[in-house]
Order: C-alpha cells, then sequence, then structure tokens
C-alpha cells in the first residue's frame, strides 16, 4: 500500500525526481501554498514535507492529520510547525539540518559586500547615466564583525568574515566561551557590549520568543552610526519600525 505525501510547494527537480521513483509513495502537491489547502490535502496524509515559511503546521492541522507520521521542514528553521502538538502525538519532525549552511553563509557574504562596497547604488548611478567619484565604500579588513548566533550558519559566516581579516566576535548564550575561543573568535558576554564595537553585525540565530525584536530600539543606540547590520535570520529578530526611525 502507498504512503501519501503532502508537499506544500515542488521540491527542486532531483528532489521531486526522488520522490517519483518511491512506487511506495504517493505524491500530492498543494496547488497553492495556502492553509485550507494543507487542510484539505492531510484528511488521510501519512507525511508532509513544508517546503516554505507559508503556510504554517499549526496544531489544529496536526490533530486534523489523523494518519499523519512524519513531519518534514525543508530547510534549518522550524518555527512555522507547531513542535509541541507534535511531540503530543509522538509524530517526529525531520529537518535538512546544515544542507544549506553554506548557501546562506555566502549570501550573508554577498549582503556584507554590498553595502560595504555600495554595488546596489553605484550600479544604479552607473545604469542612470552618473559617473560617481569617491563613492564612500569601506574595507573589510582590520574591521569587527559581530555574529549573532553560533550554529551551523554562523559558524561557516564566521569563517568566511575571518578569510577577509575581520575581527570576528560571537554572541550565542548557548555556546560556551571556551568553545568560540578554540574556534579562534572573541566570545562577547553580551549582546550590549558587543554592539559597540561592531562595524558589522551578522544576524544568524534561530527565531524565538526570546530573539524577537533583538534588534531594536535600545540595541540600536548602541551601535555605531557607521554600522551595518545584515539579517539571514528571521525577519521579526529586527524590529522593524525602530530600525527605520532609527535610520
Amino acid at each position: 500500500m502507498s504512503q501519501i505525501l503532502v508537499l506544500t510547494e515542488p521540491l527542486p527537480a532531483p528532489g521531486m525526481r526522488l520522490l517519483a521513483a518511491r512506487p511506495d509513495v504517493r505524491l500530492r502537491v498543494l496547488a497553492a501554498p495556502i492553509e485550507q489547502a494543507l487542510a484539505n490535502s492531510l484528511t488521510d496524509a501519512d507525511g508532509v514535507i513544508m517546503v516554505m515559511e507559508q503556510p504554517s503546521l499549526t496544531a489544529g492541522l496536526i490533530n486534523h492529520a489523523l494518519r499523519l507520521r512524519v513531519a518534514c521542514r525543508f530547510g534549518a528553521g522550524y518555527d512555522n510547525i507547531d513542535v509541541p502538538a507534535l511531540t503530543r502525538r509522538g509524530i517526529p519532525l525531520a529537518t535538512t539540518g546544515s544542507a544549506n549552511a553554506d548557501t546562506v553563509a555566502e549570501h550573508a557574504l554577498y549582503l556584507m559586500l554590498a553595502l560595504a562596497k555600495r554595488g546596489p547604488a553605484l550600479d544604479r548611478a552607473v545604469k542612470g547615466g552618473a559617473w560617481p567619484r569617491g563613492f564612500g565604500g569601506v574595507e573589510l579588513r582590520n574591521r569587527t564583525c559581530v555574529v549573532v548566533g553560533f550554529g551551523r550558519i554562523g559558524r561557516q559566516i564566521a569563517r568566511r568574515v575571518a578569510a577577509f581579516s575581520m575581527s570576528v566576535t560571537i554572541v550565542d548564550p548557548a555556546v560556551s566561551a571556551e568553545e568560540v575561543e578554540r574556534e579562534g573568535y572573541a566570545h562577547a558576554a553580551s549582546l550590549a557590549n558587543a554592539l559597540t564595537q561592531a562595524d558589522f553585525v551578522v544576524l544568524a540565530c534561530a527565531s524565538s520568543p526570546t530573539t524577537h525584536g533583538l534588534i531594536g530600539e535600545m540595541t540600536l543606540k548602541l551601535m555605531k552610526k557607521t554600522a551595518f547590520v545584515v539579517n539571514v535570520a528571521r525577519g521579526p529578530i529586527i524590529d522593524e519600525g525602530a530600525l527605520a526611525a532609527a535610520l
């Protein structure tokens, strides 16, 4: 008997080919990644793969899916999944772990360089017919980069920015100073202390009630006016209203 596997969106082609080659799996891909479509598809589903951040796999949907035996998140973050509700049902949750850590770390470095060298602004200027001089870019060398979150992605970011001869400071209460220093980086006793020294702040921490609004009015005031903030974590970690006011 084939097992019904629901996907909220199609996976990249290699993943879809792998699943399609399984005779014991019957795929059901949502026509639209919305909660009602997911609810309709989960009624008799054995497994579900949450591809992107939307829709959420809520407690109501989990309780509605009486045959559900496994849930998977196509990514490392799972803040759109009600883990306690899965736990109550004894349903395991799988993630892709460090599979995308390199890509996210490279993207963080791309954003840092785009800000430091003013790439997008200069691109727009040249396309508009201007050839600006003294564009005001900064070098990464000898700057201080504060990496908030020293998990799979944070570690990859730290290694890359260190290769640009930057000083790297790690902020992560879940990781000991000894472990951070063993990797060759400075360990900050607190976010506040680190922010006062930062030229770049890269957010790579998990989304949780304790990290929502981590960068807000008070923390922004601690930073240099010349500092850059790069967020490759979740949006709510920055208080956007406070950020707009600070800018």
